[in-house]
């Protein structure tokens, strides 16, 4: 029997939004108007997994919440009303994320639920495709909660998290899970994945096993499990150890990377939506960069406005499509961090210094050395930040670190008035989109 789906237009939007299911009902009896996919084989579910939003369409909220740029009065005035409200983190202010990523999340439900009634091909391409569905559904999970759930804590069973819609059906009603069920299913998602993925890299803009054990280390750390944060760790750097030596790059190109970067195990990006163009970055985060450090040319630029302003995304792109993919050098970082927190400062500085050397000037390097745990964990921390820029993990690190204890408090200065973002604020969590809570009636987020 053949299965129709209109899979790129209306019908997946309203499983992203999740309207009531009688709101749902009429666009469901309607035909549709273009775009519609017959579903009867293999090569149907690859098609589906292939699209271009599975690489482009993840939030851009977790970047312009962060403290790696800044706007000044005339950028900030050329906003619109929303932007400005999320750049101030203004109590009121919610972002629309939530329906993209639903919508991608719908289609990957298509593929799992497609697979088992679709006969022929081999064992290993439907493998793959399985471990794809799973690795890219986990993924917008993993993204939609740190946006709209409360950082991983003791609480984690009772805070409200997502709705884990894990099945292609409009008659399922969502409701939210907890923050600890998220996480869960995130990790379920993902283990099966690794289980069912390829072990080499053929495309970067498909996943295969080494991707799935970084998204499970970054996923542990988010939930400050660094035990098996580093586990996952390991497991990525056993498979993909390389790094860029950045010495071999040419700092007068932009980019300066290439699509086939060796460190890249998933390729993805942000269509930054809020912070459009250039802006110059955080003056305090620039003046870490020392002289001998290859990062200060390569991941800036002067800017329009005479001001450095980032350029050195994985992303290689001309437009401001930041990488928020998975990439080799975080896999260091977290090895190192979670060395570190076990107070193994010899293996955390080892892992740190084999990330450092390749972004050092050739013969200036000198091994980062710490007498004890606290300097090996600052250590660690400080180049965690100069590295990952714009990578979209500031803004997950600002928040589990403050569950630490590191009280880091993010400020923005317009008009002369500063706006502050304490530690362990509730608008560190954003408003779930206005139209979803009025349709669904899910629980909004504490203000």
């Amino acid at each position: 029997m053949k299965n129709t789906y209109n899979i790129y237009t209306i019908v997946g939007f309203l499983v992203a939004v999740q309207l009531s299911t009688s709101g749902c009902k009429k666009y469901l009896d309607e035909k549709p108007v273009k775009s519609v996919v017959t579903i009867n084989t293999l090569k149907d579910l690859q098609a589906i997994l292939n699209n271009d939003l599975y690489t482009q369409n993840y939030i851009s909220i977790t970047t312009a919440g962060a403290d790696e740029y800044y706007l000044n009065n005339e950028n900030y005035g050329s906003l619109n009303e929303p932007s400005r409200l999320i750049y101030l983190w203004d109590k009121n202010s919610y972002h629309g994320p939530w329906a993209q990523c639903y919508r991608l999340v719908y289609y990957a439900n298509v593929v799992l639920q497609e697979l088992d009634k679709i006969e022929g091909g081999s064992e290993i391409e439907r493998n793959y495709i399985k471990g794809q569905a799973l690795f890219l559904r986990a993924f917008f999970f993993y993204e939609l909660a740190q946006v709209y759930c409360k950082p991983y804590t003791a609480d984690a069973a009772t805070d409200p998290g997502i709705a884990l819609r894990i099945v292609p059906d409009l008659e399922v009603a969502s409701k939210r899970a907890s923050v600890a069920q998220t996480y869960e299913q995130i990790i379920k998602d993902l283990k099966a994945a690794a289980g069912y993925l390829k072990p080499t890299r053929e495309f970067v803009s498909r996943p295969y096993k080494a991707s799935a054990y970084g998204l499970l280390s970054r996923t542990f750390m988010a939930m400050r499990d660094y035990e098996q944060a580093l586990h996952y760790a390991n497991l990525y750097l056993e498979a993909s150890p390389d790094l860029v030596d950045f010495n071999d790059l040419d700092p007068a190109l932009e980019p300066a990377f290439t699509r086939d970067n060796v460190e890249i195990a998933y390729y993805a990006t942000n269509e930054d939506d809020i912070v459009t163009y250039e802006p110059p970055i955080d003056t305090l985060l620039y003046a870490m960069y020392e002289d001998d450090d290859l990062r200060r040319s390569i991941y800036f630029k002067t800017g329009y406005s005479g001001t450095p302003t980032f350029r050195g995304s994985y992303s290689v792109s001309y437009a401001f499509q930041p990488f928020s993919g998975i990439a080799t050098d975080e896999m260091y970082l977290n090895r190192a961090e979670c060395y570190a927190r076990a107070g193994k400062v010899s293996e955390a500085m080892l892992a740190l210094n084999a990330l450092l050397i390749k972004r050092w000037k050739k013969d200036e390097f000198t091994d980062r050395t710490a007498n004890n745990k606290e300097e090996a964990l600052q250590l660690v921390l400080r180049e965690r930040r100069k590295e990952l820029v714009y990578r979209g993990s500031r803004w997950t690190d600002v928040r589990r670190l403050n569950i630490e204890g590191e009280n880091i408090e993010l400020k923005r200065v317009i008009d002369g008035q500063t706006y502050v973002l304490p530690a362990n604020d509730k608008r560190s969590v954003w408003l779930l989109p206005l139209e979803v809570i009025q349709r669904s009636g899910m629980q909004q987020n504490e203000r």
